[in-house]
């Protein structure tokens, strides 16, 4: 525990005064045993800091009071586990070497003993110093302070005065606020470190492979300073060691594990923050470590794990990623939009990345690749460097990006095999090595957009690809501008904007890019980046979304609906045609019938007559 723990000091200063309740005063002079002095006639305490390692109250942890003195004080706050030290001031007069103190808390018994007062006190000086921690208990209590001329209690000489003090709980351990931060070697860990990957040689030394800052703080986020312990245990490869200190690294190359030191660390007291070291073990591959507090209350957390990995020399190499592998005819570099580099640089994309691993397979760090040019005239020169750079590169152990550039000679078409070399470790008369192949292209001669489908439903997702060729109709060098495109419609995701060709294509992300929703024909269309600036364009047919179909179905059902309406409106006008037709031809018989009868009667008339 530091000193800053183990001395937390509050100074106090009392108020004294003849009249206000909490202090008791002898009206007259007495004598004391300080010789050519007179008893002081009240007491006070100050918040003077005048113990070792005390520091003087701010004004939030104490009550002034406004009788005798300025430095008066009539209420204190203080913290469990804080060391109370009380300034005792002897006001109208002085106290003996043979005086005492006692310090009572009311109804909690007593906090300090009787002390012999002052002794190597310099004359004049009035002050005396007594220190005890107060309870363990947040609450208020009463502190009666009595002095005692010649350590004697007597109704006459004793002085007395009261202070309340109120004591606050202890900041308790927040896991989520502390923090576990790493970083290579000896590096101060930040944020920034903390998010890269930790590697190392596996060979033993003095040298740390990483480092974990822990800092532990409280609930409000303030560093914590308390009963709090570490404990650490890493698995697989590597130890580990703890500095409370943080004075720099204690790996050895010949350790001898100790409580600080080894395969696991048990309750290591913490004070704020202490540095976790992780050391090489001679054996290659990740080890894991795992970081726990244990706080004042006994409640252990796992603050964090971290992993740092260890390799072994160099024992193979193969290419990881090709970037840019098409390169200039007539000389030059293939280049990104913001040109091509080893990504050392972070501000260019290599090339192409070389990957080396160890014999187990491990990603390992050794020589930088050379470029074997001998014995071809496309390339006329590369060079390779750790790949560092986590946003154009991988940002990890064992890789190098590498670039390259062609000759003058270079024409599109040429093709070359390229070998990359480093001594081995393991044989100093031999070499390590890997191949790529490169090819080289001209400048943007002719570009055609496609889609990847000749039609889309809405919504539907699309690709757009802009394929550009030379003027031999071979892929265009990488790193050539391709153009902008926008469409007729609104589509979801974006079109390609303005950028550069990598092997000849600048296509949209695969699921990035959404046909309209409204249907018909979709036209995408450009300004080509050849010479004359050609206008491109292509078409791809947009079926009409479900809401366009079902609107089509209803408006065909609404005139089906009216077309039989129709017919049955003329089904039901002929019916009606005919039923007059049929009325009106029996209409006519009827007036025949009519017509018959009337002869009938008239010619039987006839006849009766007769007779």
């Amino acid at each position: 525990m530091s000193t800053k723990t183990s001395f937390k000091r509050i100074a106090l200063v009392a108020a004294s005064a003849l009249a206000l309740g909490g202090f008791s005063v002898i009206s007259a002079p007495q004598a004391s045993a300080l010789t050519g002095g007179t008893q002081a006639t009240a007491i006070s305490v100050s918040n003077e800091s005048l113990g070792a390692g005390g520091t003087t109250l701010t004004a939030s942890q104490y009550t002034t009071s406004k009788v005798v003195s300025t430095k008066g004080i009539s209420a204190i706050s203080a913290t469990v586990g804080d060391t109370i030290t009380l300034a005792v001031t002897a006001v109208g007069g002085a106290f003996g070497s043979t005086d005492t103190i006692k310090v009572v808390n009311r109804g909690y018994g007593n906090l300090v003993n009787a002390t012999a007062v002052g002794a190597g006190i310099a004359s004049g000086s009035n002050e005396t110093v007594t220190a005890f921690t107060v309870p363990a208990v947040a609450g208020t209590y009463t502190l009666d302070i009595t002095y005692y001329n010649d350590g004697a209690s007597s109704p006459t000489t004793d002085l007395s005065t009261s202070v309340t003090l109120t004591v606050a709980a202890a900041s308790t351990y927040s896991n989520s606020y502390s923090t576990a931060l790493i970083a290579s070697g000896v590096t101060a860990p930040t944020t920034t470190t903390n998010a890269l990957a930790v590697s190392a040689t596996k060979t033993m030394s003095a040298l740390a492979a990483g480092n974990i800052l822990v800092s532990i703080k409280d609930t409000t986020n303030t560093a914590l300073d308390d009963a709090s312990t570490i404990s650490a245990t890493i698995s697989g490869s590597g130890y580990i060691a703890w500095d409370s200190a943080s004075g720099g690294s204690p790996c050895l190359a010949t350790p001898t594990y100790s409580a600080l030191i080894g395969r696991s660390i048990t309750a290591q007291a913490m004070d704020a923050s202490g540095t976790l070291y992780v050391c090489s073990d001679n054996t290659s591959g990740t080890g894991t470590i795992t970081i726990s507090v244990t706080d004042a209350a006994s409640v252990t957390s796992t603050l964090a794990t971290k992993t740092v990995t260890f390799y072994g020399a160099v024992a193979s190499m193969s290419v990881f990623a090709k970037n840019f592998t098409i390169g200039k005819s007539g000389g030059g570099s293939a280049t990104s939009a913001t040109g091509a580099a080893t990504s050392d640089t972070i501000t260019y994309m290599p090339a192409f990345v070389i990957a080396q691993k160890d014999s187990s397979g491990q990603l390992a760090t050794g020589a930088t690749p050379a470029f074997v040019i001998t014995g071809q005239t496309v390339v006329a020169s590369g060079v390779c460097a750790q790949d560092n750079d986590a946003t154009y590169g991988t940002g990890a152990t064992g890789y190098f990006g590498c670039s390259f550039t062609t000759s003058s000679a270079a024409k599109s078409g040429d093709k070359v095999t390229i070998t990359l070399r480093i001594t081995d470790p393991a044989d100093s008369t031999k070499y390590l090595t890997t191949t790529v192949d490169l090819t080289v292209g001209g400048s943007v001669a002719k570009e055609v957009i496609s889609f990847d489908k000749p039609s889309y439903s809405a919504g539907e997702a699309m690709q757009v690809t802009i394929t550009a060729t030379d003027s031999s109709g071979n892929p265009v060098s990488d790193g050539r501008t391709s153009p902008a495109l926008t469409g007729s419609k609104a589509t979801g995701g974006s079109l390609p904007a303005a950028s550069y060709y990598v092997a000849g294509k600048k296509a949209t992300t695969a699921g990035a890019l959404w046909a309209p929703a409204i249907g018909g024909d979709f036209t995408v269309v450009g300004t080509g980046t050849d010479t004359a600036a050609t206008a491109l364009s292509a078409t791809a047919s947009i079926e009409g979304d479900q809401s366009s179909s079902l609107a089509l179905d209803a408006a065909n059902a609404a005139t089906d609906a009216a077309n039989n309406a129709y017919d049955e409106a003329q089904n039901a006008t002929q019916a009606a045609s005919d039923a007059l037709s049929a009325v009106t031809a029996l209409a006519a018989q009827v007036d025949t019938l009519i017509a018959s009868v009337k002869k009938l009667t008239a010619a039987v008339a006839k006849l009766s007559k007769k007779k």
